[in-house]
Order: structure tokens, then C-alpha cells, then sequence
């Protein structure tokens, strides 16, 4: 027996009462340790089980035994030593070891208490080596709580009310968790991590668990030092002693923000996922989705699912389609070029838009416009494909009936326009008699009277010329059949060819007629000089009408000039009467002129500026109309146009840049053909010899034949400086006359002038293709005639 290590009571008779006995007797009985009582001598009296277990006897025969028979190593001097002391200071506190009966030692700590009554020492054993286990248990425990994730808090069990239990232990985690240091909380209450948003109703059900010393599980929004909320699993449980009494609460907190956060994202996902399958639900359109081929295990286009929409439009309910191919609404009529192409877009894993015709279930046809997409997973590979079909029967319904309206409309302006050019045709034919007759006479002696019915005559028809053409032209760009060329053009020859026209006008009255070309403005540019010639015709035209007396004038500047490309400003100016404001918010409308009254000094049909400004629109620019301040007016407009190549060859000069002003004692006729042998083909009688005068008062020799086949001989006999085809012609016609001269390689050079009743441009084309050099229309203007002439001569 070791030396007594303290005093265990302060019981200053040196002992403990009946009263303490029959306490010590009860504790012993429910006591988790050993306990045992001696004599004063050191006999057993009593033992419980757990000491009696300690040692390996029963108490039948602990009882039989002497202290000194248990301990390992006492002699009887020291232990009659040691029980004088306990039984003089009534309570002692030693370290001691006994022997199990087996013979094996161990140690343990005993608390003995002496009564004088009964002349007994009671003592408590605890086995020294268990507590041992029990500490490095214990310390063991400490280390995994200081390092564990979770954080754990150790409180008081009492109060349960406020201010609550104290924190008597706090792991590292719970610091790192919450911002708080283990010496700022111990000794407050857990509750210093609630706040504004922690849930009152939580709160609640784990104080009533803590009132009736139950265990509880709850997730509580929880506040870190900082203010930063976050989320927490709590597990609390109660920690009894001995003897049964809670005396501890353990919580053990994980930190959930992230799943709470994951689980309101799928919350809303679900949510999202839920309206979207209500939308789906209840759309109007059909919805289908398909499995990929890919992830399919047919390999095919697999449908997974169909809306409402789709089973009442198609007739068919969703068992029925639902692993199935989309291939179950295709029917005899319909595409298979437009499934090849879906086929083709979900091979490329594209999206595609078609029209289909689709089948019901009873066999009914429908209209259908079919969206498909690819939908795709988090790593960009097409899973699924979404098919979104809508009934397009009404549309196509309607497009039908527009369809067929539209055929019916183009019909209909096809036969106005065919009606027109026709009409054309007729009357230009007589017509180019009626003109050319009338200036031919007009060379000859004759009264003043028998004069004056030819020029009313030459003026009439000229009129009604001007109103037919107006007419073809207005009819070709209502019906969008006017194409804008870009071809090589001169500016000077088409100013030139513009005076030949407008000459006899010029001659009627005593006007200043002025061209002037900027001689910045290249020799060469691409643009459609016919349109550009008949925009300036109609502009000139109607400028010489309403000048009586004065000047006008046609001028070209340039107006920017580039490397590559020029933009030209057209003036066309007049000293007349002027446009009153009224008349310029009307004058570009069709048939409507300044003056419309029946009564007007000037006539025509009001369609020269509605033509001139629908070819501009053409070319995109437009016409300005302005009053000049010094009197008469001003149209204008600008054009853009690219430059084949800058500079002049050695043999052109460049373009004046002086105003020339042009009288009407000019004559271009007078023997400008001298010495030229003209073929002339015409198979009309009266414009035969209309051509035939003219060439002639121009110093030509002229021959004539009537077809296509009398052109041919005349050619293989005779050498011609020059050739006018009429394109139509009995027998053979112009345009395979001309083909069979273009197969002859010594008649590649040889000008062959088209002249024609028809004025479209198709058939100016039909006549360039089989090598016409150029194109008259008639009536033939002899002016223009010789001036193309002279141009290929």
C-alpha cells in the first residue's frame, strides 16, 4: 500500500455518520466503480460485483478473505500503518495494487471513509489501468474533434431558458467556420450566432427539445462574425453522468450553405422545369423531343415526348408515339427531298426550318411548319432534338389563293404588255411612213400653205411618237421589266446623238441651244447610255416645249471626281415660264402635268418626268426641280459611274470645255454618206423608200431588198460599207440573215444596224446576240440614222 496521498474528508470527527453510511451503502450498490468495506483489522465485510469482478471472486468468498490476501505487495506492519491513518484523519485518498486471482497485477485508486459506529473503513475503487484507457480515449477523441470539419460546441445543460447554456468548448472548425475565437465565445451562449433571418419557428422546437432532455436535428440560417449568413445542420445531443443526470449538451454543427444553395437552384430548376412542362402542356403549337441517334438504342430518332397539342392535332396519344421514329406522320405524298434535308441537319447536328406535309392517324393531310433544334449537354454533345410544328393550313391556303392571283395578275400584264408592244409594232410601221414622207417632202418647193399642212402633219405624228413610246415605256417599268445595263459609254457621243434627236425640234423655234461637257469628265465610262438618253431626251424635250424664246441647256459637270469612279451632275436649264409650287408636288405623278385642264397651251400625257424619275430610281438617284432665280428652270440629278480606264489615246482629243451653242441652220444631212454603198433590207414598200430617201440626200448609194434571202444575194455580188436590217421580215427575217453574215470571216467587220417596229429591250438584245452592232427603232429619225451611221463609218 503507497503512501496516502490527501486527506478526503474535512469531517472533523474523523469519520462519517450512520446517515453518510447508509448514503455511501446506496451509492455503492449503483456505483459505476468498485467498492468494498473492511474491518479495522483489514477483513472483508462487503464488496459490490464490480470489485468483486476486479478480482475474480464472488463476495461469498471476498468476505473470507483479509485485505493483505488482495494486495500485491503490503506486510501486515503497513497495512495496520495505514488503517490507524484512516481511521484517525476519518477519510483518505491513496494509489494501491491488487492482485486478481489469476495472479495478475493491476492498479488502482482508492477513496476509503471511516465510521466509528460501525468500526469499518468503506472504501471506492477505480481501476487504474481502465482509467488510463479511458483518458487516451479521451485525448484521442479531443485530437479528431479539433481537426474535424464539422464544428462542435460543448455547452452547460442549464438554463435551457435565457440567457441559455453556456459554451464551456468550442473545436478549431467551429473558429473557422464562424470567425469567432474559442476565448470569445466560451462562457456566452450558442444563440450569438442567430439573427435577423434565423427562423423563430426552428428556434422554438429546439428549445422544447432541450426542455425535455431530447436529442434534435434542424437546419438554422446561423450568422458568422463577420455578418455573412450561411447554413447549418445541427445535432444536439445530451450528455448524462453516472449517476443519469444531464449535465452537457454536445452540438455538432456542418456547415450546409452550398447544398441549400444546390437545393434551392434545383428548387428553382424544378420550378422552371415544372412551367416549362405546363407551357408545353397547354401550347397551341406540337411539341415532340427525340433522343439523338447516338444516345438512342435503335440508332434512330426516338421520340421520348408529346404535348397535348400534338396528340390532339395528329390524333395520335402519347403511348402510341412515344419510342417511335418521327417518321410515323410521313406519308405517300409527302417530300422526300425535304426529309433529306432534316436528315442531312441532324447528321450535321444543325438546326433546320421546313414546310412538310404531314399525315393524321385517320389518314388526313396537314400543313405543317417544322422547327427542330439540337439540344445539347454540358459538354457540347447533342443528346436530344426539340421538333416544334405549327398548322400552317390557313397560310398555305392563303398563299395559295395569292399564288394564284399573282399568276393571274402577271398574266394579265403580260397580255397588256404583249397588247402594248404589239399595238407598238402596227404603229410604228405606218407611222415611220407618215414622218419620213413629211420630212422628205418638206426638202421640196411647195406653197406656204401645202408647207404648213407638213409640218403639222411631221409635228403630229412626232407628238403621237412621243406618247407611244411614253406608253411602252411606262408599261415596262410597272410590270419591273426594265433592266439597267453597264456598258461602256462616251459622254460626247451620247450628247451628240441626244442633238440629232432633239434637231428638229430646235429648227421650229429661234432658241440657244448649249451642250457643255466638263472636260474633267473621262472619255470613257460604264453606264446604260440608252436609259441615260432617253432621261435627258424627256428632260430636254419638255425644256424646248416650254421655252418659247431664249436659251436652253444641257450641261455635265463633274461633280466628284476619283481614281476609279466619277460622279456626274446632269443640268438641264431653261429660260421659260418656271413651275409655280403647285405644279412641282405633282409633276413626277404619272399622266399629270403643271397644267392639266383641257384647255392647256402644251400637250402630251404627263408621263416624261414619272418615267425619268422611275429609271433614276433605278439608278439610284433622283430628279431635282428648282425655279432659277433669273428666270425659267432647272432639273437636275447626279449618277455615279465607274471608269474603265483614265486618259485619252493619241488620236482623241478631250472634250471642250467651252459651251457650244447649236442653231437651227445646222444640217447634219448635207452628203455626211458621200461615197457609201448602204445595203437597206425593209420589207414595207413606204419605209423602204422613207430609208432609201434619206440615205440618198446624204450622199449614199443605196440597194434594197425586202427579206433575208435577197440580202444574201445582194451580198455575194456586191461590196457594202454598211448594212440596215429590219429585225422582221417575210421569207427570212433579219436576225437569221444576220447570224448566216456573222459565219463569213471577211463580214466580221461589217456594220449591221438594226431597224425595228419593236422597241423592248428583249428584242434589242435578240439583235446584239447575233451580232448587230446597233439599234434603231422606228420611226427612223434621219438625224439619229446618219449619226449612227457615221459612227460605224
Amino acid at each position: 500500500m503507497n503512501a496516502i496521498l490527501e486527506n478526503a474528508s474535512n469531517n472533523s470527527e474523523g469519520g462519517i455518520t450512520s446517515t453518510e453510511l447508509a448514503n455511501t451503502e446506496l451509492i455503492a450498490e449503483g456505483s459505476a466503480n468498485g467498492f468494498f468495506a473492511i474491518d479495522e483489522k483489514g477483513n472483508f465485510t462487503q464488496a459490490n460485483q464490480i470489485y468483486c469482478d476486479l478480482l475474480g471472486f464472488t463476495e461469498a468468498e471476498l468476505v473470507c478473505l483479509n485485505i493483505l490476501d488482495v494486495q500485491a505487495s503490503t506486510s501486515p506492519e503497513k497495512r495496520d500503518t495505514y488503517l490507524q491513518q484512516i481511521m484517525s484523519l476519518g477519510s483518505a485518498r491513496f494509489e494501491d495494487q491488487h492482485c486478481h486471482q489469476n495472479t495478475s497485477v493491476f492498479p488502482i485508486n482508492i477513496s476509503a471513509f471511516y465510521s466509528h459506529k460501525d468500526s469499518q473503513i468503506f472504501c471506492f475503487v477505480q481501476n487504474h489501468s481502465e482509467q488510463a484507457k479511458i483518458q487516451e480515449a479521451l485525448n484521442l477523441a479531443s485530437k479528431v474533434l479539433a481537426r474535424a470539419n464539422d464544428f462542435v460546441i460543448v455547452c452547460e445543460a442549464e438554463p435551457i431558458s435565457r440567457p441559455g447554456p453556456r459554451i464551456v468548448y468550442v473545436n478549431e472548425a467551429f473558429s473557422r467556420v464562424t470567425g469567432y475565437s474559442a476565448q470569445e465565445v466560451i462562457g456566452l451562449t450558442p444563440r450569438l450566432l442567430q439573427g435577423s433571418k434565423s427562423d423563430p419557428t426552428t428556434m422554438h422546437r429546439v428549445r422544447t427539445a432541450l426542455k425535455t432532455w431530447q436529442p434534435i436535428r434542424e437546419e438554422i440560417l446561423y450568422y458568422k462574425k463577420n455578418g455573412e449568413e450561411f447554413w447549418c445542420e445541427i445535432d444536439i445531443t445530451p450528455v448524462a453522468n453516472e449517476l443519469g443526470w444531464v449535465t452537457h449538451w454536445i452540438s455538432i454543427q456542418r456547415d450546409i450553405t452550398q447544398r441549400k444553395l444546390a437545393e434551392a437552384d434545383t428548387t428553382k430548376k424544378q420550378t422552371e422545369l415544372n412551367m416549362l412542362n405546363f407551357a408545353m402542356s397547354r401550347a397551341n403549337d406540337c411539341i415532340m423531343i427525340a433522343k439523338d441517334p447516338s444516345t438512342s438504342e435503335h440508332k434512330k430518332l426516338e421520340v421520348i415526348y408529346v404535348n397535348q397539342a400534338f396528340e390532339e392535332e395528329t390524333g395520335y396519344q402519347s403511348e402510341e408515339v412515344v419510342g417511335k421514329s418521327l417518321r410515323i406522320l410521313r406519308g405517300p405524298e409527302s417530300n422526300p427531298a425535304t426529309f433529306d434535308r432534316i436528315n442531312l441537319a441532324i447528321k450535321l447536328k444543325k438546326a433546320i426550318r421546313e414546310e412538310v406535309l404531314n399525315y393524321r392517324k385517320n389518314g388526313e393531310v396537314f400543313w405543317t411548319e417544322l422547327d427542330i433544334s439540337p439540344i445539347m449537354n454540358g459538354a457540347g454533345e447533342t443528346t436530344h432534338w426539340l421538333s416544334i410544328q405549327r398548322n400552317i393550313e390557313k397560310r398555305k391556303a392563303t398563299e395559295l389563293v395569292l399564288e394564284t392571283a399573282k399568276l393571274k395578275s402577271e398574266a394579265l400584264s403580260q397580255l397588256k404588255n404583249d397588247f402594248i408592244a404589239n399595238m407598238s409594232h402596227e404603229i410604228r410601221t405606218p407611222m415611220n411612213g407618215i414622218i419620213g414622207l413629211s420630212t422628205l417632202a418638206l426638202n421640196y418647193p411647195m406653197s406656204s400653205e401645202v408647207r404648213d399642212y407638213l409640218t403639222n402633219i411631221e409635228a403630229a405624228s412626232n407628238g403621237l411618237l412621243r406618247i407611244l413610246n411614253d406608253i411602252l415605256d411606262f408599261s415596262k417599268l410597272e410590270s419591273n421589266a426594265v433592266q439597267i445595263e453597264n456598258n461602256p459609254l462616251n459622254p460626247q457621243e451620247l450628247l451628240s446623238d441626244i442633238y440629232g434627236l432633239l434637231f428638229p425640234s430646235l429648227t421650229e423655234k429661234n432658241l440657244d441651244f448649249c451642250i457643255n461637257l466638263d472636260q474633267k469628265i473621262p472619255k470613257k465610262i460604264l453606264g446604260d447610255a440608252l436609259r441615260i438618253k432617253q432621261i435627258l431626251l424627256n428632260l430636254a424635250g419638255n425644256a424646248l416645249k416650254f421655252t418659247p424664246s431664249g436659251k436652253v441647256s444641257i450641261n455635265l459637270i463633274a461633280a466628284n471626281l476619283l481614281e476609279n469612279s466619277v460622279r456626274i451632275r446632269f443640268e438641264i436649264k431653261d429660260s421659260g415660264s418656271g413651275f409655280s409650287p403647285k405644279d412641282l408636288n405633282k409633276l413626277q405623278l404619272a399622266f399629270n402635268q403643271g397644267d392639266g385642264s383641257t384647255t392647256r397651251r402644251y400637250g402630251g400625257i404627263g408621263l416624261g418626268l414619272t418615267i425619268s424619275s422611275q429609271l433614276l430610281a433605278l439608278m439610284g438617284s433622283q430628279l431635282e426641280i428648282a425655279n432659277n432665280l433669273q428666270g425659267g428652270a432647272c432639273v437636275s440629278f447626279e449618277l455615279d459611274f465607274k471608269i474603265p480606264g483614265r486618259g485619252f489615246s493619241e488620236n482623241e482629243s478631250p472634250p471642250s470645255q467651252k459651251s457650244k451653242k447649236i442653231t437651227k441652220t445646222t444640217n447634219p444631212m448635207e452628203n455626211t454618206l458621200l461615197g457609201k454603198r448602204i445595203l437597206v433590207a425593209e420589207d414595207n414598200r413606204i419605209n423602204l423608200q422613207v430609208i432609201k430617201e434619206f440615205l440618198k440626200r446624204a450622199g449614199a448609194e443605196v440597194d434594197t431588198a425586202v427579206n433575208g434571202f435577197e440580202v444574201l444575194e445582194l451580198m455575194a455580188s456586191n461590196k457594202y460599207d454598211a448594212v440596215l436590217m429590219d429585225a422582221q421580215m417575210p421569207e427570212m427575217d433579219g436576225l437569221e440573215a444576220t447570224k448566216i453574215i456573222r459565219e463569213a470571216a471577211q463580214y466580221d467587220s461589217l456594220p449591221i444596224i438594226a431597224i425595228s417596229a419593236g422597241a423592248s429591250d428583249e428584242e434589242r438584245a435578240d439583235c446584239a446576240e447575233v451580232g448587230m452592232n446597233d439599234f434603231m427603232a422606228k420611226p427612223i429619225n434621219p438625224n439619229a440614222l446618219i449619226e449612227i451611221l457615221q459612227r460605224w463609218l
